[in-house]
């Protein structure tokens, strides 16, 4: 039996080129296959590996001081699902390309549980925005949730400021696939000045909770979820 672990963490690398060469001896050590970028602002990975190597990679992780609080979604899979293990440093971990960037560590939107998350779709004060593109919007998305015209992330900040006044004065939450973009794109908007900005606490990982409440809030959105994985895994296992 195989995991596949995916997940991310914002914390500060001082030196991303060094750790990445120390973090790829420790997965090549694990047979580890998949793909991880570093950069100074934290990690972002997807990997796939026997279940007893997983979990080693995964205490590793978890005891590092860099990674204090990192979680780890897992998947179950009867083979490794990547052919090659690569490991890139990247500028951003995802491309938002501010001139002033945000640090999430600094400021983010406030976390939300399922059970809050749910509540906060069925209020009337209360916008979702879809922080993905518009293909991932239209493979499923939370309904009622406002698709923005975009193609990649870095074009979102600005589709917001020409639609600022749709969103005036409203709470505010948002999704994504992972969780990675919402936590700097949600930051962004607290420091454009919406005031009650929230996102999913754990995202994807937690969606069936959400399902749990009865209805369809969340089904499309799960259905895109996993064919979302499934193209990342054909993407990154060539």
């Amino acid at each position: 039996m195989y995991h596949v672990l995916l997940y991310y963490h914002y914390t500060h690398i001082e030196d991303p080129n060094s750790f990445k060469e120390e973090h790829r001896a420790l997965c090549q050590s694990l047979n580890l296959l998949g793909r991880i970028y570093i950069t100074h602002e934290g990690i972002n990975g997807t990997v796939s590996g026997l279940v007893k190597d997983t979990q080693a990679y995964m205490e590793v992780m978890q005891k590092h001081d860099l990674f204090k609080g990192i979680v780890f979604k897992i998947d179950e899979s009867e083979n490794h699902v990547f052919k090659k293990l690569k490991l890139k440093f990247k500028n951003e971990l995802v491309n938002f390309s501010l001139e002033d960037d945000v640090n999430p560590l600094e400021i983010t939107g406030d976390y939300l549980e399922p059970s809050e998350f749910y509540e906060r779709l069925q209020d009337p004060q209360t916008i979702v925005i879809d922080a993905r593109n518009t293909y991932e919007y239209d493979l499923g998305h939370f309904k009622g949730a406002i698709r923005p015209e975009i193609e990649t992330f870095r074009e979102l900040p600005q589709w917001i400021r020409e639609h600022k006044d749709e969103f005036k004065d409203k709470k505010i939450i948002t999704y994504c696939t992972g969780g990675v973009r919402c936590e700097k794109f949600s930051g962004w908007l607290k420091r454009e000045g919406f005031e009650d900005v929230a996102q999913l606490m754990g995202e994807s990982s937690r969606m069936e909770k959400i399902l749990s409440q009865k209805d369809n809030y969340g089904m499309d959105y799960v259905m895109c979820l996993m064919s979302a994985l499934v193209c990342l895994s054909i993407k990154w296992s060539m």
